[in-house]
């Protein structure tokens, strides 16, 4: 069994009769011989169990005894040793960066990024990420991953540089690097995160929903700090249901805050700009439950909350991976700054890395979980549907604002509102349109 993975294989002894002892020995094994490594196709730490199997009252049934967890256990870890010397360029791709110099790493190798000259930068796709086993950066050793690329850490992430391992920014719209860790995180290191704001020009197009990775994060001394120079503000908000009719806004400026992982903000920029943040990754699931339910719409009963992608990586919204909504609505609301509304992120779309997005929220008696099972490489800056559908667009042909109302064809569809199929309508700057 792979720790890690929590996948688990099995291979069964066959017992031999009659085998030389004391004479009450009637069964038993022995220079039985079993490769327990070929079929090992990832690095990792495992644990070969052994447990008694005997006969049931049903012929030919065969039952396994767990020994009430007490079975006899050996723990090891698996994978090839490499390490980075960047002796030829930066790709980590290039086998003449590694030593040794076979191949660039796969899931089978244990990476060592130490003190180099020339650091390594990863270049993968996100359909093709790199990959290894675990990943060790020692001091002043640095990983970038540029962005739209991605790489997954198969076994664990050992980090102790700070900064050791930089997720990029495009200098325009697109996707960060995305990291993926699929064992433990430790070190004493820290991770930076990129993401490029554009420029407020107006209320329509200036807004951004955001999320950070990093849990607890103060915000001040660093560029996601809101200005207050005359005519060069920046802003910073968080959404808190319970103030107001339906919810209100909360200043940055008025009560600073820390950024918390899985909570959304509403940021924006008085010019362009990469927003950078350093801190440890979090790296367990997300849940919520019981959120608030103090100012429902008069008319549709329900509250928003605005959450976050927690993670390094994009996320698939509601798909079997573990998001256990109960009394949540079944899409997601991302902002869209091009049109001036919110769209829906359906079952199988797409929330990227250090997004945040509404959810709406039917009783007072509701959870969410956001699963590190549903983290995904991904190339999508906002969001892809899934399913088949038609598309009504109202436009506001003066201010170039539109609003969008999908029609999804369902088995599961009725004729009356289901929160866990259909979309309540959440008003931005377009035109109020909705079916």
């Amino acid at each position: 069994k792979n720790n890690s993975l929590g996948s688990f294989n099995s291979q069964s002894v066959s017992w031999q009769s009659d085998i030389d002892g004391d004479g009450n020995q009637q069964w038993g094994f022995q220079n039985q011989e079993l490769d327990l490594l070929s079929g090992l196709t990832e690095a990792g730490n495992y644990v070969v169990e052994f447990y008694s199997a005997m006969n049931g009252t049903t012929p030919n049934e065969t039952k396994f005894d767990n020994n009430s967890g007490s079975n006899f256990k050996v723990y090891f870890s698996y994978g090839y040793p490499i390490s980075w010397t960047g002796n030829s360029d930066s790709d980590w791709n290039t086998s003449t960066n590694w030593n040794p110099t076979d191949n660039p790493p796969t899931k089978l190798y244990n990476v060592t990024i130490p003190n180099t000259t020339t650091k390594p930068i990863v270049n993968q796709s996100t359909s093709t990420p790199a990959e290894c086993g675990n990943l060790t950066i020692e001091e002043l050793g640095i990983l970038t991953v540029n962005d739209g690329k991605a790489i997954s850490v198969k076994g664990d992430l050992i980090n102790n540089q700070a900064a050791g391992i930089v997720l990029k920014s495009p200098e325009s719209s697109g996707p960060s690097g995305s990291l993926i860790v699929e064992g433990t995180v430790s070190g004493t290191g820290t991770i930076t995160a990129e993401r490029y704001i554009a420029a407020y020009t107006t209320a329509e197009d200036g807004w951004h929903l955001f999320a950070s990775p990093f849990d607890n994060f103060d915000v001040t001394g660093t560029n996601l700090e809101p200005s207050s120079t005359a005519d060069q503000e920046d802003d910073l908000y968080y959404w808190d249901e319970a103030v107001g009719d339906y919810g209100t806004w909360m200043n940055w400026k008025a009560s600073s805050f820390n950024l918390d992982a899985g909570k959304g903000y509403l940021i924006s920029s008085f010019a362009s700009e990469t927003k950078s943040w350093t801190g440890t990754p979090y790296h367990d699931d997300k849940v919520f439950s019981d959120l608030s339910h103090t100012n429902p719409h008069p008319t549709e009963n329900n509250t928003w909350h605005l959450l976050g992608n927690p993670f390094t990586s994009a996320l698939i919204w509601n798909n079997s991976n573990g998001w256990n909504l109960l009394n949540i609505g079944g899409a997601a609301k991302v902002m869209d700054v091009t049109d001036g509304s919110y769209i829906d992120i359906n079952e199988g779309g797409v929330i990227p890395a250090f997004q945040g997005f509404f959810v709406s929220v039917e009783n007072s008696t509701n959870s969410i979980t956001i699963s590190r099972d549903a983290r995904s490489h991904e190339a999508t800056n906002f969001y892809k549907s899934a399913g088949q559908y038609v598309k009504l667009s109202a436009n506001d042909i003066d201010k170039a604002l539109a609003q969008e109302s999908n029609l999804y064809f369902s088995e599961y569809g009725s004729e009356t509102f289901d929160y866990r199929t259909d979309s309540r309508m959440l008003p931005l700057y377009a035109p109020g349109f909705y079916s």
